[in-house]
């Protein structure tokens, strides 16, 4: 037992001496091999981006450079316009086809009570104006005036306004409503011409002629509703 116990305590002692021996050898080691410091030559730094043996180290920085930040209290200059370029040009406004214009707002009212009718009138009895509904021809007398003022309207299409001029008869009333007052004309007759009939608007008397086509569907003819205004008789 006394020699198990002696081996036990050689070998704890040998465990605790063994770190501090292999320090003592190595220290004693690197002073008898050490190279003097001045035959080292530190080895440049190769930057990661190199890949190839054939390129120059010396040729890759090993940091890219940084853009130190602006100072605080520096002066900002706000973005300049570029010279060099121009603003194209705005095309120039290409003016509106006349059949394309709306037409100026009606001013006139045709009320025909006997047929409940009740339209604006448009000036000029162009095809445009036509397709609108009643127009004055403007070749012809103005309301109220003395002379032939004619209105002409479709019989059949485009809303046919004058649909039913035809049952007008003797006595029935047509009033234009302006913004100078309301001119009431009084129906005389009906009287069918053909459809190149000249009418002379030229009259001593106060005249109004609703034109329509004549019979309905065909534009051979021509139906004139005549009526004169009242304060005429």
């Amino acid at each position: 037992m006394k020699r198990i116990a002696w081996f036990i305590s050689v070998f704890l002692g040998l465990s605790l001496l063994y770190p501090w021996a292999t320090h003592l050898f190595n220290h004693w080691i690197q002073l008898h091999s050490a190279i003097p410091s001045e035959e080292l030559t530190p080895a440049p730094p190769v930057s990661p981006a190199v890949s190839s043996h054939s390129m120059m180290v010396q040729d890759i920085p090993a940091e890219p450079a940084v853009e130190k930040p602006p100072m605080a209290n520096s002066h900002k200059v706000p973005p300049q316009p570029r010279k060099d370029l121009t603003r194209p040009a705005m095309p120039p406004s290409t003016p509106t086809s006349p059949g394309l214009q709306q037409p100026p707002k009606p001013i006139h009212i045709l009320e025909i009570p006997a047929l409940g009718i009740k339209r604006a009138i448009y000036e000029d009895a162009s095809p445009a104006n036509l397709r609108r509904g009643p127009s004055h021809m403007r070749e012809s007398a103005a309301y109220g005036e003395p002379g032939i003022c004619l209105i002409a309207g479709h019989r059949t299409t485009y809303g046919a306004p004058f649909r039913q001029v035809d049952r007008l008869v003797p006595g029935d009333v047509i009033r234009i409503h302006s913004p100078n007052g309301t001119y009431e004309y009084i129906v005389q007759d009906h009287l069918v011409v053909n459809a190149n009939y000249k009418t002379d608007f030229q009259s001593d008397t106060q005249e109004l002629y609703l034109s329509t086509c004549h019979p309905p569907h065909s534009a051979k003819q021509r139906l004139l509703i005549r009526c004169r205004l009242r304060q005429d008789f």
